[in-house]
């Protein structure tokens, strides 16, 4: 049945002459219950010096997700937060408008310095087919703190260790998304124990977090907010090129 009316809505839109990919897509989530498309970020943060009260951290958000919901009406926000002694890693689950909206006031924060000193986007996956989380969750990691803070050696490219703790994070949310409910809770205390090889490693997060090539929310949000003007190496020549096909 819900494929016969995805199609009689493909159809409406192809016999209306607007239909675009965009259109499918959101007749699909329509006819799923979904108010918007959901897309999946990455972020690492660093805490801020002479700040001590980890459990603030996922207070901080949940109580910024409230917020955030009433006002835009929106997809809830799934994820998980790894708190290590400095750093945190953030898997984020919303709308677009959500996620800017977070990337925004983690921006506030980082001039406030208070909580964190700065804050890398690592990557947004846009338009993901399934959440990996059923909620948000936060969890503070039982290990000591780094001798010499990003200190990691390494011949591997940024690129491809911004991949590899994105995967890390894929990796930990499959395995938690196929756990019973029942058992979640449990597991997620017990994430070191059990799947400790799906944890990144604070020192290479450490590591990434000094790296220029990363953007800070604040030029994330610039960049993608700047329309993308691209000028032709024809524009750039004098006199005009002539065409060799007239137009039609």
């Amino acid at each position: 049945a819900n494929m016969a009316d995805d199609m009689e809505r493909i159809d409406s839109a192809y016999s209306n002459g607007r239909l675009s990919l965009l259109d499918v897509m959101e007749e699909r989530n329509k006819s799923a219950g979904k108010k918007a498309l959901v897309h999946r970020m990455f972020i690492l943060s660093r805490m801020a010096d002479g700040f001590d009260n980890k459990p603030e951290f996922n207070e901080y958000f949940e109580k910024l997700f409230r917020t955030l919901q009433l006002y835009y009406q929106t997809e809830t926000v799934t994820g998980l937060l790894l708190i290590y002694p400095l750093h945190q890693v953030h898997i984020i689950e919303a709308s677009h408008d959500i996620l800017m909206a977070i990337l925004a006031d983690l921006d506030e924060q980082e001039k406030k310095r208070e909580m964190f000193s700065h804050t890398k986007v690592l990557c947004i996956s846009y338009n993901i087919p399934n959440r990996l989380f059923g909620q948000w969750a936060g969890r503070i990691m039982n290990m000591a703190a780094p001798r010499v803070e990003g200190d990691y050696e390494t011949s591997e490219s940024v690129e491809t260790l911004v991949s590899e703790v994105t995967n890390l994070c894929l990796k930990l949310g499959n395995y938690l998304a196929k756990l019973p409910k029942l058992a979640l809770a449990k597991a997620m205390d017990t994430l070191q124990e059990k799947v400790p090889e799906f944890i990144p490693p604070q020192d290479l997060v450490g590591y990434l977090l000094q790296q220029e090539l990363i953007m800070v929310p604040g030029v994330f949000i610039q960049k993608y907010n700047t329309p993308l003007d691209i000028v032709l190496d024809s524009e750039l020549v004098w006199p005009i090129p002539e065409r060799l096909i007239p137009k039609a």
